[in-house]
Order: C-alpha cells, then structure tokens, then sequence
C-alpha cells in the first residue's frame, strides 16, 4: 500500500503542480481501488449550507446594523437585540475590538531565503524532470541554477501603541500551519502575546521554490523528505526579517488605489464561464520624514508556474518579474510586495512588447516574467499619483482557527470513506467544461491519506482584519476565481468596506471549489484535499468571520480548532556538512574582451559549496581608474538576485560520486547584453567586469573564508 500510495502521490500531489496546461501531471489510469460514489445531485443535499446570499448582499441587520461604519464604531453599542434568535453572545477578547485610527508607523525588510542550489523544488510532481542527484534534494530533482533568488519579504504597519499587522510573504509554492506556528512561537518574546493576532504568512505560489519543510510521513511526496536543519534556518530568517521590518518602523503615510488589467493572467479552467479579476489593488506607503515612497503591496492572482521544473532553477517567477519591474520605476530603492489572491484556476498572462532588433536570445519563461512586469509596472505607475495619502488610521487584525474534517463535512462515511482526507479523486477524467454534465464518477478511486500523522490540515488559521479605509482576509491555499469572489463579497456586505483577498496564507490545504465546480472535474478539483464540500465550508467560514469581526459579541457559526503545539523541537540534527574545495575562489573561464549587442557574456568562476550560502555575482563598471556596481533606477546594484543574468552551478566531480572528499564548484553567470523584454540595466558602450563573491572553504584551511573575484573587462557595443 505504500508503495502504491508514494508513487501514485507523486504524480498527484503537485497540487499547484500545474505548468500553464498541467503537462506535468499527467493523469494515471490505476488510482486506487474505486469506491461507490454520490452522484452531485445526492451530494448536494448534504453539502455544508451556502452563503445566503440575500443576506450578503448588503450589511447584515443581525451584525449590529452597522451601516458601512468600521467594525469598532458599533461594538459597544451592540446588544442581544442585534443577535440572531437562539444566538448566545459573547464577551469579546478585547484583542477582537477594532482600534480608533492613530499615526501610521511602517518598516519593511527583505532577506535572501537560506536555501542551497540543489535543493529540490515544490509543486510539481517529482516525476516531472529527470533526475538531478543532488546532496540536498532527496526524491526531487536537484536545482541546478538561479534565477531570481527566492527571499522573505516583511511589511510591518503600527496605528497605536499595540496596534500592528506583520505581512511576510514567502517564495515557497505555499506556507503550513506548522511553519507559522513556530514563528509566532519566535516572535512572541519579543512582539507580544497578539502576534498570533497580527501576523500574516503567505506564499508567492512559485513552484521554483524549496521544498522539504513539511514534517508530516507520506508529505515527503508533495515536498521531499522533511529537513530540520533547513527548517531552522528558514524559521531563523523569518524571525530576522520581521524583527528587521520592526526595527525599521517609521512615521508614514498610506493609501490604496486600484488599477486595471487583463493582461497578467487568464483562465485556465473550462469548466466554469470565463473568468477574469482586472482589479490590481495597490497599497502606497511614503515616508512622512521626505515624501519618498518606501513601500509598495500589489494584490492579483496569478499562478505562479512560468517555469516548469525541467528548468532545475531557484526562482520567484511571475511574482519575481512584477516586484522588480515596479522597483525600477522609482529613483530610491522602494520595497515592492506582490500579494496572491484566488489563483487557482489563473494562469499567468503574456504580455507583448516589441524586442529591440538586436535582442539576445534568452530564455522564454524569464523573458515572460519580465513582460509581466513590465505590463504590471504601466498600470500601477498610471494611477499611482493619483493615490490619496493619508498620516492616520486604523490598523487591526485577529486570528481564528476553522475545523476541517470529514465529519464537520457532513459526509457519509460510504460517500467520502477517507477518515484524514484524500486527493486525486477522479484519477483519469477528463475535466467537464461548460454546458456539459457534472461526473457522479469523481469519488472514485481517491488517494488517502493513510494515518493522523499524514493526515491533511484539519485546521486553518482565518485572519482579517483592517488596513485604513480596507479590510482583509486570508484563505488558505488555492481558491477559484469565483470562490474567492464569493469570500470577498461576503465579508465586504458585513463590514461596508473593499476587502482585500490573501490568498496561500497561514496553511496550506491545496485547491478550493465550490461545491458544483467540484463536480466538473479536472485538475483542481483532485488537489481538493477534502472534497467536493472543503471549498463551500471555507467560505462560509470566512464570510461568518467577517460578521463576527463586524460585531464582536456575535458568537463564530463554524467549528472552532485549537491552538497548534509549536513543532519541534529540530535541535537535535547532525549539522550537514560543507564540501571543502580543492582549489581557491578564481576564474576558470573568462569574459570576452569585447561583447556584441545581443550576445550573452558568460564567465565560470571556481567558488564555494552552496551549503554555506550561494554566492552573488555584482555587475561593475569601470569609472576612471576604479569599479563601482552598475545599478538599477532605483539605486540597487545590478546581481544575479534579480532577473539581470542567471547563475548555474556544476561541481567537479559531478554529486553521483558519492567517494569524492573535495568538489570544484564551477558557477557559472550569463547576462545578456540586451533583453528581449526590453528594459533592465543599460550596459550598451560600456567597460564591464562580474564580480563573485561568497564563502569558501577550501581543502585542508580549518574554516570558510569570504572571497571577491573578478572577470576580465569587457566592452559592450554601443
């Protein structure tokens, strides 16, 4: 059973694991042994309730009849008269009541994800590229290269004494329970006890970034093989970037516009009416000490599978080119956060932009994220100074626990006969597009998962809450467009203000339908960890938050989870250890001294073992007698970071000889003169050089050492 049950997962658990078309989850004939099924029409009757949608078409007479006011403004003139009858009121936590409006204070910080070329990626299944053997990638293949390094990014808000949201957003294909749960753990000495109140974790949704954090048996197949001693240092770099983003708080200003598009993603489901979410919401944060802008949030959906995993690279993907092409347009560096929202059936979009006639030819999915970018740029850029500003508001979050299992479902146990939740459900059906017949066939042959230690999340954290004149809500992982839609709504009829959409925060429980789309089949629907109800019973969970946070007595219509244990404790692991090299930090091979337009310069350099850090290549340009870092609009340096150029790994001798005592690690940058997208650093008729710099240990010195070497100069043509 196992062993059926790992390969079998392998293929189906890529929930997200979609490459613009899924070619890489390909359906398997033999998914299990089949099960008599409910036709939808049996199981709707059963279904978790809908959302009454008359209720929810305006402010809720029984949330306090608030008229549009924020949530605070009427908690304490409510009473049992607003209760709906039988309700039993309760005395809100003080930690529930909205706060009056104060100053704003805002700091940001950003880190690089502590993750090793060579670690294996996460969303795709682990059949979808050939085999990379690498030291730190167990089922998965390897990566072999960089494209954009996957980092953690922090936005703290404070409006108050007390009064704080921390947004952290991840380049992981989602974040778990657990993994919030051990920062908060993390934070709390040093923040408070409403940590747990004001900290939002979510994910990008690339699928080019690390897995093996996931400490669950038979989970090894969604994200290889749970790594503790990754784990720690992913945790260690949360905790620094947020207590870094605190550290930074200063007075500012905020203000939300909306811009709109078409272009940056589309519809990749047939099974529903074309969907289409041209909203792009767009938090501005200024400095109030100069008037410059010191951060910016982008809030879309957009799936995050650019690249597929035959590509072997670390990467921020469609997120990545959004967040650089929006930094450029500044003169100052500015901190940009791009936001995921319902994206589980919104393929990326490509945007077209005229390549310059000598353009490089330069890989097709880097060049779309930058086009991306570029598209998301335009249309934020035009309406950004029309923003308006303001120095105070409110700013709040709470944090609720909502139980998932087959029973609070409402199953029958012959309907949905897997105690700890199942995937792949309909293995071998071909989606059901519009206007055709929903599949009564699609409980058939569900993968379970086999025992409570392996189980899926029987829990998710909910977290809304207030921005100035906006709320906000998580959900967690993959909601459809219109579900998300759904939430939206909901929660906006009770609290009379626009809210915003988190999506892949706080769990990760894969894909979200409502209950009829379930039915339709398709890739989304088998990433549905608990069925055709799990979609419908989030939502209703969410919109009966938001009558709760709109009045605070109003006691919670959903079952309620508990408080996680904080996992671990991981202290116990063998530290791994570094490949000492057998030559030192130099250049293998070298520039061209000179360069045409379009060419792509290439330089191998010999460094040191990803395990003690990537290493960063700077581009420099020559002033005079000296070297400075060329550098982007807004101040950055140009590196291989950003999008600028890629950085390849390949060790001598090759990981598959497991007796090697020292390794050659050759890296390997490419930058490309000129880009098809257009934009990025101008270099044309310029002195260059790349410049390599990390740690290396090399063999028989009784430590690493830092290292900086350079390439030749080199001339770029006009």
């Amino acid at each position: 059973m196992r062993a059926r049950f790992v390969v079998a997962l392998v293929v189906a658990l890529a929930v997200g694991g979609c490459d613009d078309g899924g070619d890489d989850a390909a359906p398997v004939s033999d998914a299990g042994p089949s099960v008599d099924a409910v036709t939808p029409g049996d199981a709707a009757a059963d279904a978790a309730p809908e959302v009454d949608a008359e209720a929810d078409a305006a402010p809720a007479a029984d949330a306090g009849d608030l008229d549009g006011a924020p949530a605070g403004d009427a908690a304490a003139d409510a009473g049992p008269a607003d209760a709906a009858p039988d309700a039993a009121w309760v005395d809100p936590d003080p930690a529930w009541i909205v706060p009056e409006p104060a100053a704003y204070r805002v700091g940001v910080a950003t880190r690089r994800m502590p993750v090793p070329v060579g670690i294996g990626t996460s969303g795709f299944g682990a059949n979808s590229a050939d085999r990379s053997v690498t030291p730190f990638a167990q089922v998965y293949p390897g990566t072999q290269r960089i494209h954009t390094h996957p980092d953690l990014r922090a936005l703290v808000i404070e409006a108050g004494e007390g009064n704080r949201l921390i947004i952290v957003r991840t380049d992981t294909v989602g974040v778990s329970a657990a993994l919030r749960r051990s920062l908060v753990a993390r934070l709390e000495p040093a923040l408070g006890a409403r940590v747990d109140h004001q900290l939002v974790l979510m994910a990008t949704h690339t699928h080019s970034g690390p897995g093996r954090l996931i400490d669950k048996p038979y989970w090894q197949v969604i994200q290889d093989y749970f790594w503790p001693e990754l784990y720690v240092r992913v945790i260690d770099a949360l905790e620094a970037v947020v207590l870094d983003a605190v550290a930074d708080l200063e007075p500012a200003r905020l203000g939300f516009g909306v811009a709109q598009t078409t272009e940056l993603h589309n519809d990749r489901r047939c099974a529903n009416p074309e969907e289409d979410e041209p909203a792009l919401p767009v938090l501005r944060v200024d400095r109030l000490s100069d008037g410059q802008t010191k951060a910016v949030a982008v809030f879309h959906a957009i799936h995050g599978t650019l690249l597929s995993m035959r590509e072997y690279a670390l990467s921020q993907d469609a997120s990545g080119g959004l967040e650089a092409k929006i930094a450029e347009r500044f003169d100052h560096p500015v901190q940009v956060m791009f936001v995921q929202g319902a994206a589980a059936d919104m393929a990326p979009g490509s945007p077209h932009f005229d390549p310059p006639a000598d353009a490089a030819q330069w890989n097709g999915a880097f060049d779309r994220a930058e086009r991306l970018g570029r598209h998301a740029a335009d249309v934020v850029m035009a309406m950004f100074d029309d923003i308006e500003m303001s120095e105070t508001g409110v700013v709040h979050g709470r944090t609720e626990r909502v139980a998932i299992d087959r029973d609070i479902l409402g199953y029958d146990p012959m309907e949905f006969r897997w105690e700890h939740g199942a995937v792949y459900c309909g293995a071998g059906y071909e989606e059901r597009c519009v206007g055709e017949p929903p599949n009564p066939d699609l409980l058939r042959g569900c993968l379970p998962f086999p025992t409570p230690e392996s189980a899926a999340p029987k829990q998710a954290p909910l977290t809304i809450g207030r921005i100035g004149d906006y709320a906000f809500v998580t959900a967690p992982g993959e909601f459809s467009t219109a579900l998300g839609r759904r939430a939206r709504e909901g929660v906006e009829a009770s609290l009379g203000l626009p809210v915003l959409f988190l999506g892949y925060a706080q769990e990760y429980t894969g894909y979200s339908l409502a209950h009829d789309d379930w039915w339709q089949g398709g890739y989304e629907s088998s990433g549905a960890m608990w069925g055709p109800r799990q979609g419908d019973h989030f939502v209703d969970a969410i919109v009966e938050l938001g009558r709760s946070y709109a009045q605070p007595r109003r006691p919670l219509g959903f079952p309620q989870g508990v408080l996680e244990p904080v996992p671990g404790p991981y202290d116990d692991f063998e530290p791994f250890p570094v490949m000492p090299s057998p030559v030192e930090a130099g250049v293998l091979v070298d520039a061209p001294e000179a360069a045409a337009a379009g060419e792509v310069v290439r330089v191998t350099f010999a460094g040191g073992d990803p395990w003690l850090g990537n290493p960063l290549v700077t581009l420099e340009a020559q002033d005079g007698d000296a070297w400075a870092p060329v550098t982007w609009p807004d101040g950055r340096a140009v590196t291989s970071d950003d999008y600028s150029m890629v950085l390849s790994l390949v060790p001598d001798p090759i990981y598959e000889d497991d007796e090697a005592t020292a390794r050659t690690f050759q890296w390997t940058v490419e930058l490309p003169t000129v880009r098809p997208a257009g934009g990025g650093p101008d270099i044309r008729g310029r002195t260059l050089r790349l410049t390599l710099s990390g740690r290396i240990l090399v063999e028989g010195a009784g430590a690493p050492v830092d290292y900086a070497v350079s390439s030749r100069a080199f001339t770029v043509a006009p």
